[in-house]
């Protein structure tokens, strides 16, 4: 069954959905606030119906170029229309447990839609893995350098450093930082240039160790974003998954190919838009697979009832990092600081997993589990605090901008 349209107030399939009905829901969507809403529109017409939660956020706070306010609300409308026309069509290629969580699949879109018109100005994919790389080796280059001249200097003013360090996080009016018993802990980092010097060779080794990771899996490492059609595929692959949808295949007129197209013309209106490339590209992709495992292993967990499953997945985290670590040393491709680290960290990960192995439980894993009390704390903790600070700091904004007669 595709999904219903209930929460629309339609009894059957419509062959178009109101774009009246469906801009509310988007905006439940993406967690707008009501209250937020209508201090946004006050504050720019229609800007509540129609920004998405980080613009809207940003209007608020006073943070938002008025060009991009009126660029973004117009891209919604027509993202509205196109959503309103081929609703009911993207609907038909999915059979869904839930079928009324019409709310969740229309997130999923609009998400879609929104990282492919962010992904529009990001750099091809093998250019943003090459300036990862060569930002990494400057960085290293750098630090080596600093770190000479450290060396050199540091009996001249390795006193002076300390207490003037200790000064500026010492805790005083106007400058609360740290707080002064911190100073004397022997675990603070930078108590001494010894200290600093130090923590500057692991920033040194982490380094080296990302350029050796680089050599194997650069896409995971720099998390290279998808820009194109790309964005469009992987989210027809995700959706498929989570909701039954079409299999991935290559086969020109497929129902995936079908709703790929049907995405792209949600996002762009362009129409009849070849994507059998992309399509092509991903499914044989290591990415491909890292979802479909991704979305077996969360089937799972929701079916289970393993209370120890944090702890298991906490074992197994420690477990990878553990082999991971002992790839990297055997590579022969770092110094000897670095390998020394590098068996520090996999010491460290062991004793994670004994750690883990002695736990007793059984644990509270889902809200069912909670007794009176537990709950009766969540309703205590005040969700509105962080917007009620958003909506002072744009006031306050607002109010000196039309003081000193300076709109900047």
């Amino acid at each position: 069954m595709p999904f219903r349209f209930k929460s629309l107030g339609y009894a059957a399939r419509p062959v178009e959905v109101s774009a009246t009905l469906l801009n509310p829901l988007l905006q439940r969507a993406r967690n707008i606030h009501p209250e937020d809403a209508d201090l946004a529109s006050s504050l720019w017409p229609e800007a509540g119906n129609f920004l998405s939660h980080s613009s809207l956020s940003a209007l608020i706070r006073d943070e938002i170029e008025g060009a991009k306010i009126a660029e973004e609300i117009e891209e919604h409308k027509q993202f509205l229309n196109r959503l309103s026309s081929l609703l009911p069509a993207l609907s038909d290629l999915f059979n869904p447990t839930l079928p009324d969580n019409l709310e969740g699949f229309c997130s999923c879109i609009d998400d879609c839609c929104s990282d492919y018109r962010t992904g529009r100005s990001r750099l091809r994919q093998d250019r943003q893995l090459r300036e990862a790389l060569e930002a990494t080796d400057s960085a290293s280059e750098h630090l080596a350098r600093a770190l000479e001249a450290l060396d050199a200097v540091t009996r001249y003013i390795e006193g002076d450093y300390q207490e003037l360090h200790n000064s500026h996080f010492a805790h005083e009016e106007g400058n609360i930082l740290i707080s002064v018993a911190r100073i004397e802990e022997k675990n603070n980092p930078f108590s001494t240039i010894q200290d600093l010097t130090q923590q500057m060779r692991v920033c040194q080794a982490t380094l080296g160790i990302a350029r050796v990771r680089a050599s194997e899996s650069p896409e995971e490492l720099f998390m290279i974003t998808k820009r194109g059609k790309n964005v469009i595929v992987e989210y027809a692959h995700m959706m498929s998954l989570m909701w039954n949808g079409p299999a991935i295949t290559t086969t020109p007129g497929s129902d995936f190919a079908l709703l790929c197209s049907l995405l792209f013309e949600c996002a762009t209106g362009e129409t009849a838009e070849g994507l059998a490339g992309a399509i092509n590209l991903y499914a044989r992709s290591p990415r491909r697979k890292q979802k479909e495992e991704e979305e077996t292993e969360f089937q799972e967990d929701e079916l289970g009832e393993d209370n120890f499953e944090a702890v298991r997945a906490q074992m197994q985290r420690a477990m990878k990092k553990m082999e991971e670590c002992r790839k990297l040393i055997e590579s022969g491709l770092l110094d000897d600081f670095t390998q020394r680290l590098l068996l520090k960290y996999s010491e460290r990960n062991l004793k994670i997993i004994r750690a883990a192995s002695e736990i007793y439980g059984p644990f509270q894993i889902r809200m069912s589990h909670l007794n009176d009390d537990q709950l009766a704390n969540f309703t205590q903790i005040d969700i509105r605090a962080l917007a009620r600070l958003d909506i002072e700091l744009g006031n306050i904004r607002r109010s000196i901008k039309r003081n000193s007669g300076n709109p900047n």
